[in-house]
């Protein structure tokens, strides 16, 4: 099983738990929060196969819809976002591939949700996509030779789940998504219309009414079809999104040991720990 991580959303996890932390004056809360996570995953799936996909800070989809995540940062947390910001660069940069990660997705434009879906698409394995992210419920698959699962950190979610919960099938997803808007990426769907109405409208059990009227009215199929464009996956930008088939890592429990020191983590090398970080991540010896 290959673990592909949203990793803005794991990293944000740690923006501000961890945001006192730093070693020769640089802040590492970010990135030593990172790292535990991973290895947590490793060890609740078993696995050392990691893809890591991060968000590109310009997006193609802001140039659509300029209210696109248009979330304004308090003035407090400013100087807070930009050193996490600079531990993302650090991470993808220099840590992960320093510690034997060959698997680390970015391009220009694009969100780490297109990323994703551009993976799981494209190279059939089995898929364990980490992430709070509804959005990409519409990735699910249950296809036997290539499944994707969905790990959102309090429950696996299946696409035989999706299917069970709400009705329909999960690349439908996007079309609920563009009737009833995404408050989270702050886009408008058509007014008045939920996530519970879009979903009865396409299991044709939503009763005529106001409702129906809106959805099938020609602003309502104006406001979808924008919508689809926003929140379908992967994102049609200006380029081809240009990332290859996951190959395999090559871990080194020397190479883990020296990121380890060389940003201050000397947590993770004591009391035995570093011993389950080479049980979790299969660790080869010497390089």
């Amino acid at each position: 099983m290959k673990l592909v991580i949203d990793c803005n959303g794991l990293a944000y996890k740690s923006v501000y738990a961890m945001s006192e932390l730093s070693f020769k004056k640089n802040p590492t809360g970010v990135i030593y929060g990172f790292l535990e996570q991973t290895y947590l995953l490793a060890e609740k799936f078993n696995t050392n196969e990691f893809v890591f996909c991060w968000d590109s800070r310009r997006s193609y989809r802001k140039l659509d819809c300029k209210s696109y995540k248009n979330r304004p940062i308090h003035e407090d947390k400013a100087d807070i976002i930009q050193k996490a910001h600079q531990q993302f660069f650090e991470m993808r940069k220099n840590v992960l591939p320093e510690m034997g990660f060959k698997n680390i997705y970015h391009q220009t434009g694009y969100e780490a949700d297109d990323l994703i879906a551009w993976c799981v698409a494209r190279f059939p394995d089995e898929y364990m996509i980490i992430s709070k992210d509804n959005d990409l419920l519409q990735l699910l698959s249950a296809n036997k030779y290539a499944p994707i699962s969905i790990y959102n950190f309090s429950q696996i979610i299946t696409a035989n789940d999706f299917i069970k919960k709400y009705g329909i099938e999960p690349y439908q997803w996007a079309t609920v998504k563009s009737l009833a808007g995404c408050t989270s990426d702050t886009v408008q769907g058509i007014p008045g219309i939920g996530t519970e109405t879009a979903v009865k409208y396409l299991n044709n059990v939503l009763k005529d009414g106001k409702a129906k009227q809106k959805i099938e009215s020609e602003e309502g199929k104006r406001i979808a079809k924008e919508t689809l464009n926003l929140v379908a996956l992967p994102y049609a930008g200006d380029e081809r999104i240009n990332i290859k088939n996951p190959v395999k890592d090559e871990l080194y429990s020397l190479d883990f040991m020296d990121v380890f020191k060389k940003y201050g983590f000397n947590s993770f090398l004591v009391d035995g720990k570093f011993e389950k970080w080479k049980k979790a991540f299969k660790l080869i010896k010497g390089r």
